[in-house]
């Protein structure tokens, strides 16, 4: 896989901060409410930046008015993260191969249809990833949680619903500073799976997980995720998923577009046509002032 440069993501930003700054449409305020599990307590976590030099991204992060932080290597060690956590307790993940040739790798299991043999044995959260790696660079992924989240019972009533979750899947990394970060996924198995989220609950602390305190203050004046688009050329079953797992009604709904509001933030479904990608295809981030910042198609080619 050849290089790709990473400053096109430092020249979309800076071009949206001027358009924030000429005075975007103002969104109503974001936040969490500690409440139990259900259709209003499920929030946004955090959603997932796949880039080939972690260092590199997050120095152009950084030159953005982001505050990044290392979040250090998965227990596979075949994967590294940095965090750009937010007010509103949701964070970006910018996820990047230990070894750059292992994307290079995954993109070619996929092109000659030797991926799942190559992956026989992997979890379904592994498979996830490796197939993001094989995508290229861009935003690939997202994951929502709740309080009190028991995933094991959510599996059981969306396997009612008919839609099947695979785990829970334990997962962990070591951060820097030698504390090692424990959770559990359950991860969507159909064929539209890249169009709709991974579940995420703590074992450890959160606050170990995910950075706060003055670290989500950052100079260009973001709090928060507002929004995530999935591109789908089926919004039917979609739909129908996030209505059974995350027990989500249709905020809005149009010949094109469903929006499905959680706590906080919403989930917007546009419906594709053709042979298009499907999955996440933009974020619209918060701003303190009540303006917002567009990351449409963020995407690098």
């Amino acid at each position: 896989m050849r290089p790709v440069s990473l400053y096109p993501i430092l020249a979309l930003l800076l071009l949206v901060a001027v358009i924030a700054a000429a005075g975007c449409t103002g969104i109503r305020s974001t936040g969490t409410n500690d409440v139990p599990a259900g259709s209003t307590a499920w929030r946004i976590d955090h959603a997932v930046i796949v880039v080939q030099n972690l260092t590199a991204s997050m120095d152009t992060f950084s030159e953005a008015g982001f505050n990044v932080v290392s979040g250090g290597e998965h227990t596979d060690n075949l994967t590294e993260n940095a965090l750009i956590p937010f007010r509103d307790g949701s964070y970006l993940e910018l996820f990047a191969p230990t070894d750059p040739s292992l994307a290079a790798e995954m993109h070619h299991l996929v092109a000659t249809d030797t991926f799942d043999t190559a992956m026989a044995g992997s979890d379904a959260m592994q498979k996830r990833f490796m197939l993001h790696l094989a995508q290229g660079i861009g935003l690939r992924d997202f994951a929502v949680s709740a309080p009190g989240l028991n995933l094991s019972e959510v599996q059981v009533l969306a396997e009612r619903g008919g839609v099947v979750l695979a785990g829970p899947i334990p997962m962990s990394r070591t951060r820097p500073d030698g504390i090692v970060v424990r959770w559990h996924v359950a991860v969507p198995v159909s064929r539209y799976a890249t169009c709709v989220p991974f579940l995420i609950v703590d074992d450890t602390p959160r606050s170990l997980r995910v950075p706060d305190g003055n670290l989500t203050n950052h100079p260009n004046g973001v709090t928060g995720i507002r929004s995530i688009e999935v591109a789908t050329r089926d919004p039917v079953e979609v739909s129908r998923w996030y209505n059974t797992v995350v027990s989500a009604s249709p905020e809005s709904t149009s010949d094109t577009l469903t929006t499905f509001a959680l706590n906080g933030s919403v989930i917007i479904v546009r419906g594709i046509a053709g042979t298009g990608s499907e999955g996440p295809v933009g974020i619209t981030l918060s701003i303190d002032t009540g303006d917002v910042f567009e990351l449409e198609n963020f995407t690098i080619e």
